[in-house]
């Protein structure tokens, strides 16, 4: 997946193979059973350095978290990959069932969506949160999270935008 970046939570858990991860501009090997945690606006791109690779990515809306929609919006890990090594035995069996579990039965989403909760809740106690900077975004990951924020504004243009995010409306 060439370098973009959502407003959602990414799930990556490798099944099989090895990538490297380049996360706002730090690069990670991964192999398998590492797991990957993206929070919202994290710039990120997944690189395939073998052949076979199976992952499972769950991506999901920050609403599915409601109660840690402050985590979200104002932290990130300071370690985003959490290596085989030291991913409990409870969240890798979790992430194996929701990647081996095809239906698409309502009931079965429902628990995919608890057990990603559980998953998300263990990992984020387990990972160091830093505040979120706005500083360490680029102009135009600052300028869509703006735009994404405010979409619904009768007023946004682009002095809106320039004057609140301190740019030049040129540039």
């Amino acid at each position: 997946y060439s370098e973009h970046f959502h407003n959602y939570v990414e799930f990556i858990y490798l099944l099989e193979g090895n990538y490297s991860i380049k996360i706002d501009g730090t690069l990670y090997d991964l192999s398998k059973g590492d797991f990957v945690l993206l929070f919202p606006y994290q710039l990120h791109e997944l690189i395939s350095t073998t052949g076979d690779n199976y992952e499972l990515v769950c991506v999901a809306s920050p609403d599915v978290f409601a109660e840690y929609s402050d985590v979200l919006k104002n932290s990130i890990c300071t370690s985003p990959v959490i290596k085989s090594d030291r991913l409990s035995e409870e969240c890798k069996f979790l992430l194996n069932w929701i990647a081996n579990t095809h239906s698409y039965m309502q009931d079965v989403f429902r628990l995919r969506k608890m057990l990603l909760c559980l998953i998300f809740r263990e990992i984020t106690l387990s990972c160091e949160l830093v505040p979120r900077s706005e500083l360490n975004m680029t102009s135009i990951q600052r300028i869509l999270k703006y735009c994404d924020e405010n979409y619904l504004s009768d007023n946004i243009s682009l002095d809106t935008i320039s004057k609140s995010l301190g740019l030049n409306r040129h540039h």
